[in-house]
C-alpha cells in the first residue's frame, strides 16, 4: 500500500492498436457524415481532375454511347442528331473503342464506388415494396427521369456537378429546378403515404 500522503499512481494510458485506429479512421471517412465544406472541396477537386480527361463528368452521355454502339452492331442505330454530337458531355457518336474508353471506367467506378460506399456505411438494403403500386411508381419515375435526362442533356452529374464548375448558367438553372422538383416530389410522396 502507498505511504500516507503519497499519490496513487495513474493507470497507464490506453493505446489504440493499428487495426483499431484504421477501423476508426475508415468509420469516420465512410460511415459518418462528412462536414459540408470538406465534402464539397473533395467533390470540387475530383471534378477539376476530370477536366484532364478532356470531357466533363457525366453518366447519361456514356450510357447513350453504349446504347448506340450496341444498336450499331445490329444496324439499328438512330441517325445523327444535329448539334448534339458537339456537346462534350452528351456526345452520342460511339468512340473509336466502342465500349472501352476512359469514360467507361469512370462510369463503372462511379457505380461500383457508390455501391461499396453504401455497403460500407450500412446503407445498402434490398427493399421489396409491400404495396404493388410502388412498382408502377418506380417504373414511371424511372421512365420520366430517363426521358428528362435525355432532353435535358444530362443527368444530375453532367448537368449540375459538371456545369457549375464550368461556369455554365445551365447548371444553376438545372440546380434550381432540381430543388423545386425535389420539394414537389417529397410533398407528393408524403400525401400518398
Amino acid at each position: 500500500p502507498p505511504a500516507s500522503g503519497a499519490r496513487p499512481q495513474a493507470a497507464p494510458p490506453q493505446t489504440e492498436s493499428v487495426a483499431d485506429n484504421l477501423r476508426s479512421t475508415l468509420r469516420r471517412l465512410f460511415v459518418q457524415g462528412w462536414p459540408v465544406l470538406p465534402a464539397g472541396a473533395v467533390l470540387g477537386g475530383l471534378n477539376v481532375l476530370l477536366f484532364t480527361a478532356r470531357e466533363p463528368w457525366g453518366f447519361t452521355g456514356e450510357v447513350s454511347r453504349w446504347s448506340i454502339a450496341t444498336a450499331s452492331l445490329f444496324d439499328a442505330a438512330p441517325g445523327p442528331l444535329a448539334g448534339v454530337e458537339t456537346l462534350p458531355g452528351c456526345v452520342l457518336v460511339p468512340s473509336n473503342g466502342l465500349f472501352f474508353n476512359h469514360m467507361l471506367f469512370l462510369v463503372l467506378g462511379m457505380f461500383f464506388g457508390s455501391f461499396a460506399a453504401a455497403v460500407g456505411a450500412g446503407e445498402f438494403k434490398i427493399r421489396v415494396p409491400k404495396r404493388p403500386v410502388r412498382y408502377a411508381q418506380s417504373l414511371g419515375g424511372g421512365v420520366i427521369m430517363g426521358y428528362g435526362s435525355g432532353i435535358g442533356m444530362g443527368c444530375t452529374i453532367g448537368a449540375f456537378f459538371s456545369a457549375i464548375p464550368s461556369l455554365a448558367v445551365n447548371g444553376w438553372v438545372f440546380g434550381g429546378f432540381l430543388a423545386i422538383g425535389a420539394w414537389i416530389g417529397t410533398h407528393i410522396i408524403q400525401r400518398i403515404e
